[in-house]
C-alpha cells in the first residue's frame, strides 16, 4: 500500500508539475491576450466612432434627399409651366407664322404693284394710239 501511495503521490506531483506549466504557459499567454484584448477594446471605439460617424452621414444624405426631391419637384412644376408656356409659344409661333405668310403674301402684291401700274400705263398708251 505504502509503494501504491508513492506512485500515486509521484503521478500527482507529474500532474502538480503539468499543471504548473500550464498554469505559467496560459500566464505568458494572458498578456498578449490581455493586449488583443486592448486592441479589441481600441477597434470597438473605432468601430462605434464609426458607426456614430455613418449615422451623422446617413442623416445627412436623408436630408439631402429630402431637399432634392423637393427640388425635384419644384422642377417638375417648372416644366409644368414651361410646357404650358411652350404650348403658349407654339400658338404664338403658329400666328406669327400665319402673321409672316399675310406679310409674304401682302410684300408679293406690292411687288407686283410697279408691273401692275406699268400694264395699265401700257394699256393707256395703246388705248390712246386709236
Amino acid at each position: 500500500m505504502v509503494g501504491g501511495n508513492e506512485r500515486l503521490r509521484g503521478s500527482y506531483e507529474r500532474l502538480a508539475g503539468c499543471i504548473e506549466h500550464l498554469r505559467g504557459k496560459y500566464e505568458r499567454m494572458a498578456g498578449p491576450i490581455e493586449r488583443l484584448r486592448g486592441s479589441y477594446e481600441r477597434m470597438a471605439g473605432r468601430i462605434e466612432r464609426l458607426r456614430g460617424g455613418y449615422v451623422r452621414m446617413a442623416g445627412l444624405i436623408e436630408r439631402l434627399r429630402s431637399s432634392y426631391e423637393r427640388m425635384a419637384g419644384r422642377i417638375e412644376r417648372l416644366r409644368g409651366g414651361y410646357g404650358r408656356m411652350v404650348g403658349g409659344n407654339e400658338r404664338l409661333q403658329g400666328s406669327y407664322e400665319r402673321m409672316a405668310g399675310r406679310i409674304e403674301r401682302f410684300r408679293d402684291s406690292y411687288e407686283r404693284i410697279p408691273d401692275d401700274i406699268e400694264r395699265v400705263h401700257k394699256n393707256y398708251e395703246r388705248l390712246s394710239r386709236y
